[in-house]
């Protein structure tokens, strides 16, 4: 293919994406998942491979590289997110480029327009984890197959293998579209070089594979209830609107270029289907129905809506063109209220611990403790990380044990002995994330919520979205 014409075609989405991504990437303060990911970054190598022993060896290959990442870019939000918004960048250009191959170059321009307007790249190009990563990992990988298909070479086969791997180093569950792949291998006749090419991609993948299965109880909390699949789409897209419009479409233009393209149409299908299918199917061994998992769908789903651009047959180019407009600019509209939320701090139903630690900054004494409490989310690393970026003052977390890092987990131990631990100080702020109904000092061991109960007075001081904060002042104090 002609290298200039998949310049122009590539190009302006990735600008495009980059732009939009970029918009406030570093004003959200980091949420839990990735302040594990600034935790696991930021210790020691030794601290690092006791963490990975116990939790999160199926990302270890992220964790390294944010490693190397942060020692060179530093840990402030945006810097941390920002291989995330490289990754979101270059994949809006490598599907423009599977476009292109699939349906053309009009609807390859198109795909890569919409995948940058659809909220969730935002939302997941903003953020510290792996999900941009291997989205870009599958894509890549796609767009490889079928150049190697095309024109079969060893070193072709080595990169795609080599693609399969990287994608299922940032995430086992990218792996699911090799049935995908295999249709396309199959309906060429390069299942020859298909078939041991991804199975060295696969076997790079499966010790890393089989140590996360040994910890597993990390990923309990996963649920595929009903509640989960309504609420699959929404994430996936970054809006409700969003997504019934783009599965719609897509479903729409799977009907109407069937007799035309079926191979295209189905192995679009087969990678926007299969994985949420397979990780629902398979709940009950693997636990792995969530959403950000199964991110790298989205471009199938955009490019089968953008191959709608290319029904129109070639001679009635007006109409390819207003299919287009209309669908990049009712997408933009329809977005708009997801992008505006992929921004927000905090995020949509996370706590505002930010908010929550300039309330306590602004009325703090010397000598004030802190405890930190809540059902699902605790705000203990928050606040050590707006301490540590100079946003918060000195808090004597008085109710701290065994840190994470002599544990090997992300968690700090609540100190054994209550007590001992409460008793020289008068004052304590209490950052609450507990859910409406329940106790405000929820997750804190029974024999320490008594001595706050029974010797301090407790004030409310805040509400603020998911969070509360109060100020304990002992009884007896001076």
């Amino acid at each position: 293919m002609n290298r200039a014409g998949a310049w122009r075609i590539a190009l302006p989405p990735a600008v495009l994406t980059l732009l939009i991504t970029s918009v406030h990437a570093g004003r959200r303060l980091p949420w839990s998942d990735e302040l594990a990911t600034w935790h696991a970054s930021t210790i020691s190598f030794e601290d690092f491979r006791r963490l990975i022993g116990n939790v999160d060896a199926v990302i270890a290959p992220y964790y390294l590289f944010m490693r190397g990442w942060v020692d060179v870019f530093g840990d402030s939000p945006g810097a941390m997110r920002a291989p995330s918004i490289i990754a979101m960048t270059v994949a809006a250009a490598i599907i423009a480029l599977i476009g292109r191959r699939l349906v053309g170059d009009g609807a390859g321009l198109l795909a890569g327009v919409l995948f940058a307007l659809v909220p969730s790249t935002s939302r997941f190009a903003q953020e510290a984890r792996p999900y941009a990563l291997a989205l870009l990992g599958v894509v890549l990988a796609t767009w490889l197959l079928l150049r190697v298909c095309e024109r079969p070479t060893r070193r072709g086969w080595a990169l795609y293998a080599a693609c399969v791997a990287a994608a299922g180093l940032m995430h086992v569950v990218t792996l699911t579209v090799l049935l995908a792949h295999g249709w396309i291998a199959l309906r060429d006749g390069r299942l020859r070089g298909w078939v041991p090419a991804a199975a060295v991609g696969v076997v790079c993948v499966l010790p890393l594979a089989y140590v996360g299965s040994q910890q597993d109880d990390v990923i309990q909390w996963i649920t595929a209830d009903a509640v989960a699949v309504r609420r699959l789409p929404r994430i996936l897209f970054g809006g409700s609107d969003v997504a019934v419009g783009v599965i719609a479409l897509g479903l729409l233009a799977a009907l109407v270029r069937w007799r035309r393209a079926g191979r295209e149409t189905v192995a679009l299908l087969l990678w926007a289907v299969v994985p949420p299918v397979f990780c629902y199917v398979t709940f009950d061994l693997l636990h792995v129905f969530l959403a950000r998992y199964m991110l790298f769908t989205v471009p199938a789903w955009v490019l089968l809506v953008a191959s709608l651009a290319g029904a129109a047959r070639a001679r009635r180019r007006e109409i390819r063109y207003g299919i287009a407009t209309l669908l990049v600019a009712a997408l933009a509209a329809v977005g708009l209220n997801g992008q505006r939320l992929a921004r927000s701090d905090p995020l949509p139903s996370e706590p505002a611990f930010r908010a929550a630690a300039a309330v306590i900054d602004e009325r703090a004494l010397p000598g004030d403790g802190v405890v930190f409490a809540g059902a699902s989310r605790i705000g203990r690393r928050p606040f050590l990380y707006l301490q540590q970026h100079g946003d918060l003052g000195p808090l004597d977390d008085v109710l701290a044990g065994r840190s994470p890092e002599s544990q090997g987990r992300f968690r700090t131990e609540e100190c054994r002995d209550s007590a001992a631990c409460l008793a020289d100080v008068d004052r304590i702020w209490v950052v609450s994330a507990s859910r409406p109904g329940q106790d405000v000092l929820s997750r804190i061991s029974p024999r320490a919520r008594a001595i706050l109960e029974s010797d301090f007075d407790r004030t409310p001081v805040a509400r603020l979205p998911a969070v509360r904060v109060f100020l304990l002042t002992r009884v007896d104090a001076p």
